[in-house]
């Protein structure tokens, strides 16, 4: 623990260290039905190192090291084309399952690592792209995603409590999260992309609009449990619509672009999270518009 230039001293079991290894591996197989249909299954072991945290007070022990994290990925899935490539669809399902996850949690001093038993990711992917006239693209991505703590039972809960410590607005405990959905896993969310290029004698015109629909998370691995309401650690369910013009010059030195972001001003969150000094949101931009001017050099 160090005060720069008033105080330092050692951790009192310090130095400490620690070895992790484990294999890692991918098997996949995978079977084309015709020239444009093909069809695979995988299986994929990852592995994160464990670590110790950083954060250590002064005249506190090191604590115990976080334990390595495993994956196991399972995939099944198919990518295909359609009317003379016109058309691609492209789709998987897939199941994810951790032992060890490492979770972030932040405390007075920074940012510290826990492990939860295990976590299952599963879900179902499907992205399109078509080109229904010339000149014209259309793109789309669905997903559907059921992210939860299977075990984690010595989970970090913030409980809003002003007062419970000096300069402190949610006090920490341990609750057991088993069941509990993991941070920033939206359940469903989508895109939709049209993009329209126009050429002509001064120049190329490109017209893109881009629909985003998601949300619906939350940003702690405690769901806001112990606030004075769940909805504030969650980010709404959000619609962002973009769009914008651009014009390319015929030697494509010189580009101009008009472009608007959030054009129908929907209010949603950049940043939001709970830690012992308080809960904090940062709002993410309102409906912005601007122009870009660009010129490459040869």
């Amino acid at each position: 623990g160090t005060i720069p230039g008033v105080f330092s001293a050692p951790a009192p079991n310090s130095p400490q260290s620690q070895d992790f290894s484990k294999p890692t591996w991918r098997v996949s197989l995978d079977h084309e039905f015709t020239r444009d249909i093909m069809a695979y299954v995988s299986y994929n072991r990852g592995f994160r190192s464990g670590g110790f945290n950083t954060v250590v007070f002064p005249g506190a022990p090191i604590g115990p090291s976080v334990e390595p994290e495993t994956l196991d990925a399972y995939a099944i899935g198919e990518k295909a084309e359609f009317i003379d490539h016109r058309l691609r669809i492209n789709a998987e399902a897939f199941d994810y399952k951790y032992k060890n996850i490492q979770v972030q949690s932040l405390v007075a001093g920074g940012t510290i690592l826990s492990n939860a038993a295990s976590a299952n990711i599963k879900g179902v992917d499907v992205d399109v792209m078509a080109l229904p006239v010339t000149n014209l693209t259309l793109t789309a991505s669905l997903e559907y995603l059921d992210a939860r703590y299977d075990r984690y039972e010595n989970g970090t809960l913030l409980t809003y409590a002003p007062g419970c410590a000096p300069a402190m607005s949610n006090c920490t405990s341990v609750a057991n999260l088993s069941g509990y959905k993991l941070p920033y896993a939206a359940p469903f969310s989508a895109s939709f992309v049209a993009n329209y290029r126009e050429p002509t004698s001064i120049g190329d015109f490109d017209i893109n609009v881009a629909y985003n629909h998601g949300g619906d998370y939350y940003f702690n691995p405690d769901n806001g449990r112990g606030q004075l309401d769940p909805s504030l650690n969650k980010q709404p369910t959000l619609n962002l619509l973009n769009t914008s013009l651009r014009w390319t010059s015929t030697t494509a030195r010189y580009d101009v672009t008009l472009w608007g972001r959030n054009i129908t001003g929907q209010r949603y969150l950049s940043i939001a999270n709970e830690q012992t000094l308080g809960t904090g949101w940062g709002p993410a931009p309102p409906a912005t518009y601007g122009i870009t001017f660009g010129v490459h050099l040869p």
